[in-house]
């Protein structure tokens, strides 16, 4: 049975307003300029500030309870800042919890594919890769692949490519085609380059 979701009494609504219109003036949250990792880190801190009300509850049944505090928000600093990108802090703060290593230079859709690895060290690492050499999400799942091929294979073949290339740099500066001979990738997956990092 889902959850109700609940009403937010005009208290917690004005407080909510309040703590959340701090981390927007904090942050300069919609204003044109704002760099991505100011923007970034207020998503994560609005997302988290929400979820102390709402924990739980589906994000795609909290318009209504979202709709005053995203009017507020509209109407004081700017109508980007909707219920859409109310939604969107949510899923950030939910995707990346309290216990997990940030980096603001990664976007939602870079956590939403590293949550999908359990083991937390390979994540982190996988995570430092990417905000390092500033990959688009696009192409982390493929990295990510040949990555955790790598980490936790440890095959003959892949001790053999890494002695010949060495790894330091890292085993994705590689040729893409010792990857393609691996059976790692398909023909058409591009291995961007990472900066060097030691391969655990």
């Amino acid at each position: 049975m889902a959850k109700k979701i609940p009403t937010l009494s005009p208290d917690i609504i004005s407080n909510t307003c309040s703590d959340i219109s701090r981390i927007v003036e904090a942050k300069h949250l919609g204003q044109k300029g704002t760099d991505h990792e100011a923007s970034s880190e207020g998503a994560l801190l609005i997302g988290r500030r929400l979820e102390q009300e709402i924990a739980g509850y589906p994000i795609s049944n909290l318009n209504g309870l979202l709709s005053p505090i995203a009017c507020h928000l509209k109407q004081h600093f700017s109508p980007s800042l909707g219920p859409t990108y109310l939604k969107r802090c949510i899923k950030l703060a939910r995707t990346v919890p309290e216990d997990m290593s940030f980096r603001p230079e990664l976007d939602l859709e870079h956590y939403q594919s590293l949550a999908r690895i359990a083991d937390k060290d390979l994540r982190l690492d996988l995570m430092n890769i990417a905000a390092d050499n500033r990959w688009s999400a696009s192409i982390v799942m493929p990295a990510i692949e040949v990555r955790r091929t790598f980490w936790m294979l440890g095959s003959a073949v892949c001790l053999n490519q890494i002695k010949k290339y060495g790894a330091s740099p890292a085993p994705t500066q590689m040729p893409v085609e010792s990857f393609h001979s691996m059976n790692l990738l398909s023909s058409t997956t591009p291995v961007p380059p990472i900066q060097s990092r030691d391969l655990r």
